[in-house]
């Protein structure tokens, strides 16, 4: 028969996150977003971040409710910005929509926060100006475009 592991061989979870506590994350990464959004990744700015991340989460400590490592937090935001991309995107589909059906949700104010955040990052919200066209080449060997594909806002 198989064995099972001891009690004290499970990974534990960990407990659910206050709204504080995500409150208190959006605060402190906004306070530094410059710093941890920064493309560069030398050894002084690598550092540098890993600074703020101990920072922030010995502040997020700080409140008291439960532990969190520099790993944890830094795992947290980056669920909270790839969760408010989706309703981000989700909210933005809803938009270009002509009608019929449910209303999309409002989007949280959490999600808002973050989107507010991070709404000059291309990697959020698209790329300004960028528009796809379909190209295609009729028989004469002269471009035909039928339609562009314009971003909509």
């Amino acid at each position: 028969m198989a064995e099972f592991p001891d009690d004290a061989d499970k990974k534990k979870r960990s407990s659910n996150w206050d709204s504080a506590e995500m409150t208190m994350l959006q605060q402190l990464v906004n306070d530094n977003i410059t710093v941890l959004r920064s493309k560069l990744t030398n050894s002084i700015t690598n550092s540098k971040k890993n600074g703020i991340w101990k920072d922030i989460s010995s502040k997020i400590n700080a409140v008291g409710l439960h532990f969190r490592s520099d790993k944890e937090v830094k795992t947290k935001w980056q669920n909270l910005q790839t969760k408010a991309k989706k309703e981000y995107a989700k909210s933005m589909k809803y938009r270009a929509q002509t009608g019929g059906g449910p209303a999309p949700k409002a989007l949280t104010s959490e999600t808002e926060n973050i989107v507010e955040m991070m709404k000059d990052c291309s990697s959020f919200v698209g790329l300004k100006g960028s528009e796809s066209s379909i190209v295609i080449i009729n028989p004469e060997g002269k471009p035909f475009m039928p339609y562009k594909v314009y971003e909509m806002k």
